[in-house]
């Protein structure tokens, strides 16, 4: 019996075993013809569609997949059962761990629209065939939306009246006959680097992870072959990820003018 990580069988089911499984094709021998026929023949190619596991197949192998990789797929696909629980607005400067100079609602508003879109079976089917996103979250500085030529940009609110309906709009708050901002304007501020694609990453990532753990105790006794163990990333797999730090590529020229130096001192004496 095989011995993995929940994370690398996941990982071998959806990259070697399921690709196995094939799709249903129309039928047709490939005879000689012009010099299309090849080309076709490899767009034909191109748009088959996914198998019944929703991975592309693997031309090279010809047997079945392994039944626990069949196993390991129905068991995430029953992730999508489970409630997905994220915390509120207020609590994600903390669960991120960086300063978001009072936008915590705005950044948090942004991420869960994108995570309500997204099932946890889909994350881990993509995490494990594509592996974990970047999850380093650049500390943002807060700034305030401007004019092409710097100039503050100001904005208010406005109510008109559609139609017998009145509707609270936002306009240009800035008084351009009397070269000054209305009284009730105000300038709207935002973060610079935007956190929000770093944030929906950490989200996916510790969605990901949760389903982690409940695969190995889904699994647990299912498996014939393979004995799964626990993921052994932290519940915030950020916390593991390496710096994201660039090597110096600046040669070293220390040693270089000291020689230069030693040289001219011996031509001066």
């Amino acid at each position: 019996m095989k011995r993995m990580t929940i994370d690398e069988a996941v990982r071998w089911a959806y990259r070697e075993e399921l690709p196995k499984s094939r799709v249903r094709v129309k039928e047709g021998v490939l005879g000689y013809g012009n010099g299309s026929v090849g080309p076709n023949a490899l767009a034909d190619w191109w748009t088959l569609p996914d198998n019944a596991f929703g991975v592309v197949l693997d031309p090279t192998k010809f047997d079945d997949p392994h039944p626990d990789a069949v196993a390991i797929h129905e068991a995430v696909v029953a992730l999508d059962g489970c409630p997905v629980v994220y915390p509120e607005g207020g609590e994600v400067g903390a669960w991120c761990g960086v300063d978001l100079h009072g936008l915590e609602v705005q950044c948090a508003t942004e991420v869960f629209r994108v995570m309500l879109r997204r099932r946890p079976s889909e994350l881990v089917q993509q995490f494990a065939i594509l592996g974990l996103p970047d999850m380093i979250v650049d500390p943002p500085e807060l700034r305030y939306m401007t004019h092409a030529n710097g100039r503050p940009r100001y904005f208010r609110r406005q109510v008109v009246v559609v139609e017998g309906e009145a509707i609270e709009q936002e306009v240009d708050g800035y008084d351009a006959r009397g070269r000054r901002p209305y009284p009730d304007a105000y300038r709207k501020p935002y973060l610079d680097p935007d956190p929000v694609p770093s944030l929906v990453c950490r989200a996916k990532a510790e969605v990901w992870r949760a389903a982690m753990d409940v695969l190995v105790a889904d699994l647990d006794g299912v498996l014939a072959e393979v004995e799964v163990l626990p993921c052994p990333l932290p519940a915030l797999p950020w916390e593991a990820a390496e710096p994201r730090v660039l090597p110096d590529l600046r040669p070293r020229v220390g040693p270089r003018l000291d020689r230069v130096a030693k040289g001219r001192r011996s031509r001066a004496a």
